[in-house]
């Protein structure tokens, strides 16, 4: 017999434009993934043209890529990562 427990959680997520930009351009995204819950936090382009369509792209790509296959260990999605020696 298997037992499942639900966990229910809240979450908030803010970022601040700083004392030198006009506006903001982070973007925060929360996902559930095959790997799990996903959150991701990606920066602007300090000022650039497109920056927070940018991050917000680069929010949606991160949640896509480890949405493809599920994996024994996350790191193993990306092997410049599970590569490094700990």
């Amino acid at each position: 017999m298997k037992i499942y427990s639900k966990i229910t959680t809240d979450t908030v997520s803010a970022t601040d434009k700083g004392l030198v930009r006009e506006r903001n351009e982070d973007s925060c995204g929360l996902s559930e993934t095959s790997n799990g819950i996903l959150c991701t936090v990606c920066d602007g382009m300090g000022g650039h043209a497109g920056g927070e369509q940018a991050s917000q792209v680069a929010v949606n790509c991160i949640s896509q890529y480890l949405s493809r296959e599920q994996y024994v260990d996350v790191r193993l999605s990306c092997p410049e990562i599970a590569l490094q020696k700990k």
